[in-house]
């Protein structure tokens, strides 16, 4: 988890908001931080994606 987390820091020049996750276990939180340099976007870009389309899919 720390490599990822690394990574994403160094991707975004910002730490992953892990506090925006509570009750995530770590590896939730190392999957969606990954899922993040995948995508090339960061936690809040990508979490806001995520909320259009679920709002436009109904």
């Amino acid at each position: 988890m720390y490599k990822v987390l690394t990574e994403y820091a160094k991707a975004f020049g910002e730490d992953f908001p892990i506090s925006k996750m509570p009750g995530y276990s770590a590896y939730e939180i190392r999957r969606k931080a990954q899922e993040c340099l995948d995508a090339n976007k960061k936690y809040s870009e990508l979490t806001a994606t995520s909320a259009a389309t679920a709002s436009t899919s109904k």
